[in-house]
């Protein structure tokens, strides 16, 4: 199960997911209010992607353009609406890999996406118009790749800082990059095992979470420095936090289902089965 809060009505998101999306992404939270787990059969989801292409793994708001919404499919790279998902265009001008598993943007730079593809990450710094491949995170140099199954949803900027980006890999491990040039770190690895997904805190930006396929749910307070194990089910596959308050986190880990937490990780509770 992935999960993605987003601050936005919960009309506009059923009116954005798309049929095939609508099996992967969970859109939970609603501007000004605390977003609550529903079941599936309380929402009013309604069809309003591409409808085809293959498998839409990614989605991404701009930070301040509240119309306009990337996706990311597996087939045909990188989609924008500027209509609020009423209508789809592709934009892949530049981008080398058309299988695009995660999308991430930020408030820092409201034009800056980036893509990661099964052959490492992509930058367009014109609202998806251009794109510029990233060639030390190609497959033969860093690994910094999505791939199915493993890594989704596994970019994350940091929202303060838009030249501070981590990546989390099919290798298992998470490198951040702090500048706009080509030097990354890694930060954090997981043992026989992937990263899932990352996510940036962004009521804390030194706050970072990693969804682990072997470690469960682990966070760094301390921007990638120290890591702290969330004592959650092992096989994670994505995090979310919630807009209106950072203590309430969901976790997806597969066939466990989905857990919340309200004490910002400290405990959780299941409260959706797969």
């Amino acid at each position: 199960m992935m999960l993605c809060f987003a601050a936005m009505s919960l009309g506009r998101a059923a009116r954005f997911v798309t049929a095939a999306a609508a099996a992967s992404v969970l859109l939970l939270a609603s501007a000004g209010r605390t977003a609550r787990p529903r079941r599936a059969a309380a929402a009013d989801w309604q069809p309003a992607g591409w409808g085809g292409g293959g498998l839409f793994w990614a989605a991404a708001f701009h930070p301040t353009k509240p119309d306009v919404i990337y996706m990311g499919g597996d087939v045909g790279g990188v989609y924008r609406s500027d209509d609020a998902g009423a209508h789809w265009r592709m934009i892949n001008h530049g981008l080398t890999n058309y299988a695009v598993y995660s999308l991430a943007t930020g408030p820092a730079a409201p034009d800056t996406i980036y893509a990661g593809t099964t052959g490492g990450l992509s930058r367009s710094t014109d609202g998806g118009l251009h794109w510029t491949f990233l060639p030390e995170t190609a497959r033969a140099q860093l690994h910094i790749t999505a791939e199915r199954g493993k890594s989704i949803r596994s970019i994350a900027l940091d929202p303060v800082d838009s030249h501070v980006l981590y990546a989390g890999t099919p290798l298992g491990f998470v490198s951040t990059r702090t500048d706009s040039g080509d030097h990354w770190t890694k930060v954090y690895a997981v043992p026989k095992g992937s990263i899932s997904s990352v996510m940036v805190n962004a009521h804390d930006p030194r706050q970072i979470y990693a969804a682990t396929s072997a470690a469960g749910l682990v966070r760094s307070a301390d921007g990638g420095a120290t890591w702290q194990d969330l004592k959650t089910p092992s096989s994670a596959n994505s995090v979310a936090i919630a807009p209106s308050d950072a203590k309430v986190l969901l976790g997806g880990f597969g066939a466990a289902g989905i857990y919340r937490s309200t004490d910002g990780g400290q405990t959780w509770q299941k409260v959706a089965t797969r």
